[in-house]
């Protein structure tokens, strides 16, 4: 559907129109504050925001589980795969020091 110069009008007053009311001002304000921090946690999209908080009924923490969930599918097609995992190699420079394996004798 376009969008034309009279039905941005009509948005516009609705808008204004609607904010004046103090409970439709709370609600705006807060569905505000929740995309702002869902901007905060690196998701730009502003539709794609308000899409996931409408699906996770207005909290925060479902519509980041629905945001994350196709930047995960690849990590998680990898982990379900049927494949073996692959080989450890201990001179590959990304490894972490596991900590407990060691001795407060050898820190």
């Amino acid at each position: 559907m376009k969008m034309g110069k009279e039905n941005n009008a009509i948005i516009e007053f609705l808008f204004v129109t609607l904010r004046s009311i103090p409970s439709v001002n709370q609600t705006v304000t807060f569905v505000c504050v929740q995309i702002r921090e869902l901007h905060s946690l690196g998701f730009r999209d502003v539709s794609q925001c308000e899409e996931a908080l409408r699906q996770s009924g207005g909290e925060v923490k479902g519509a980041l589980s629905l945001l994350q969930r196709p930047l995960l599918e690849p990590f998680h097609q990898r982990i379900w795969a049927e494949q073996p995992e692959p080989p450890i190699d201990p001179k590959h420079p990304d490894k972490q020091v596991r900590l407990h394996d060691k001795t407060p004798e050898s820190w």
